[in-house]
């Protein structure tokens, strides 16, 4: 038998004819490295990659968050997705102890990031949020800002800056953060370089420059008109800014170039025509003095040679907002609807590493590494990586930006959530996963009496019956908007003009006994017992069949739960409301509400616009809770003491996890 590809290059005459490897014409080549991946064909000897056709898949790719959702063994070491070790559906976790379930491993906005080694990368977004990779897994660290941040740059792990909006400029020092003052910190300050720790430049909102000298920050005269979105240099006498002006009028000049050569900031003559309408710089980066690349708004991409400034790309179907230059002069740049495009220097062209995609997540900044390999960060807490030509998913969001507009569940660990765009997510095994409905639209209304009877409503209305989704034929009710039952044969859809029952066999519209409007929100203890909520406020009331209207939140009624018929809660625009068996009282008066639930245990949580969570627990009503996130939150459902989740805007799903 003639060597194989297997025994191609093991330096033995597997045939025995006196030839070995190479030399025997039997000998069949092996291909050590067909993705350029820079691993060796598992099939060649000492070869690990067990996937020689992608360069995704290798002994040392990450096999954590989103990898661990896609069915491939991406680490080759024989484990896939949720058998394997490395992978982990841990979400980031607020303060007070809500935790990311989707996206992971968070969902709030990422604008920029900074990389020092493969095990050491930092990245900055709104909330305050600040995340560091140590090669393995994200975690956040807590600057005590609530503000939305920009940019970071660091000298090291150990002095590492942050600016942000409201004029958030924080510095860690390798063990805690402290806030930093300057004169007229007012201004969002959106971004920061320096070229050592003496020599640090912050810009932002209405020009805004400063200088950091090792010991103060000093405001700094700036010639460009607007905002400054992205600073680079390539030493203190080499820095480039550019930004400009959002909106004018009339408009002349909306954007610049400027440069500092050590003694002062001048406007740029970059030679490219002014007159581009809706035109901005927002991103710059380099590897040299005469390679400096910027990148804006209508997709154009300009490169300096060291004289002059070269138009090279250019889409108006797309904005890019940041660039990043790798150490071989080739450059990665990102921007609105997910779009990666890549600049070869060896080609001098650029080319699409990912086209812009409709609904995908907004990327804002990116990262470089002494490698090659480029960090990539943007909207819904979307998290990048691209290596070797090849880009890698690391954030995982099984919604896929869709809102979320209801959840339910029947015990701490399984639960559904529906959404806009016909988004139906299961959860199993502590992972989120989308369930296709062919043709479904988006669906809003959910409740179940068991894991084999669920209903979900909105654009169409399913019914689940523990192993397929299918829609209901025959009468409905179209565009529900809440959902709530007792048993299998008594269920009722709540639409914005009308109330609908379920009695085993068929959906009937019941009598209100008046014009019902704006329906938003329904609960009942049985159907003798049923309350409804509208967006102007009303609270109808079904008594044994007798209907009353009354008076309910101020601007509305979007949230009922209820413990009993003398127990029940409502949440709306303006205040938390407690139905005690005779009379609606106050409990909690502030906030835009849009869920409640109440759990046996008397710990309750309401949910509602941007990221606003109020507690209840042990009677009494909790100051603003740290949710993590300022997405809107639409719907809440509890199993236990210790099993509540939220849902809302993005596709945020968050675990309350005391």
């Amino acid at each position: 038998m003639g060597d194989t590809s297997t025994a191609s290059d093991n330096g033995q005459d597997d045939d025995c004819d006196g030839l070995v490897d190479d030399a025997d014409e039997d000998c069949l080549p092996c291909d050590e490295d067909a993705d350029g991946d820079g691993f060796t064909d598992a099939s060649c000897s000492g070869g690990g990659d067990c996937d020689d056709t992608s360069a995704e898949i290798h002994p040392f790719a990450f096999e954590g968050t989103a990898r661990c959702f896609d069915g491939l063994d991406n680490d080759c070491d024989g484990a896939v997705d949720a058998d394997d070790p490395g992978c982990t559906a841990e979400g980031i976790c607020s303060v007070d102890g809500w935790c990311w379930e989707n996206p992971l491993p968070q969902g709030n906005w990422l604008s920029g990031i900074h990389a020092f080694a493969d095990d050491d990368v930092w990245a900055v977004g709104d909330v305050g949020t600040v995340l560091r990779w140590d090669g393995e897994a994200w975690s956040a660290l807590d600057t005590g800002s609530r503000e939305h941040l920009f940019g970071i740059w660091g000298s090291g792990p150990d002095d590492v800056w942050v600016s942000g909006a409201g004029g958030a400029l924080l510095h860690y020092d390798g063990a805690s953060w402290s806030g930093q003052a300057g004169e007229s910190f007012a201004e969002a300050l959106r971004a920061i370089w320096g070229s050592d720790p003496n020599n640090i430049w912050v810009g932002g909102d209405e020009g805004a420059m400063r200088r950091f000298d090792g010991e103060t920050w000093t405001p700094v005269p700036f010639p460009g008109r607007g905002t400054v979105h992205d600073i680079w240099g390539s030493g203190p006498d080499d820095v480039w800014a550019v930004g400009g002006i959002d909106t004018c009028s009339p408009c002349v000049t909306r954007w610049f170039i400027a440069h500092f050569d050590g003694e002062a900031w001048s406007l740029h003559d970059h030679g490219q025509s002014d007159g581009l309408g809706g035109f901005m710089l927002t991103g710059i980066a380099g590897s040299a003095p005469d390679h400096v690349i910027t990148v804006g708004r209508d997709g154009v991409a300009w490169r300096f040679d060291g004289g002059a400034w070269l138009a090279e790309r250019s889409d108006s179907g797309l904005e890019l907002s940041g660039v990043e230059v790798t150490p071989d002069g080739s450059a990665i740049a990102v921007g609105s609807r997910g779009v990666v495009a890549r600049y070869d220097a060896g080609t001098e062209a650029w080319s699409t590493l990912r086209a812009a995609e409709q609904g995908a997540a907004w990327l804002s900044g990116a990262g470089a590494l002494p490698s090659g390999d480029v960090w990539l960060v943007g909207a819904r807490g979307a998290i990048l990586r691209a290596r070797r030509g090849a880009l890698e998913e690391i954030s995982h969001d099984a919604a896929r930006g869709g809102t979320l507009r209801g959840i339910w569940g029947f015990d701490d660990e399984a639960a559904w959530a529906v959404g806009d765009g016909g988004a139906l997510l299961r959860r199993e095994g502590q992972r989120w996963s989308a369930v296709e409905v062919e043709g479904a639209p988006s669906l809003r209304a959910i409740w179940g009496s068991s894991p084999q009877d669920i209903w979900v409503g909105g654009g169409a209305l399913l019914h689940f019956d523990g192993e397929a989704w299918r829609p209901f034929e025959g009468e409905r009710p179209e565009g529900a908007v809440d959902a709530w039952g007792v048993s299998l044969d008594d269920a009722w859809m709540l639409t914005e003009r009308a109330l609908w029952r379920w009695d085993g066999e068929a959906w009937t519209e019941a009598e209100a006994g008046f014009i019902l409007a704006g329906g938003a929100s329904l609960w009942g203890a049985s159907w003798g017992d049923l309350w409804l909520g509208t967006d102007g406020g009303t609270l109808a009331h079904v008594l044994d069949g007798e209907w009353a209207r009354l008076a309910g939140a101020s601007g509305g009624t979007y949230g009922l739960h209820g413990l009993s018929i003398d127990e029940v809660y409502a949440a709306g625009e303006g205040d938390v409301r407690r139905w005690d068996g005779a009379e609606w009282r106050e409990v909690y008066r502030g906030g835009r509400f849009r869920g409640i639930w109440v759990s046996a245990k008397g710990t309750a949580w309401a949910s509602g616009e941007v990221g606003l969570l109020r507690g209840r627990r042990f009677g009494v009503w909790s100051p603003q809770i740290e949710s993590g996130t300022r997405n809107d939150l639409h719907d809440v459902w509890g199993g236990s003491t210790s099993a509540f989740w939220v849902v809302g805007e993005g596709g945020a799903i968050l675990r309350w996890r005391p």
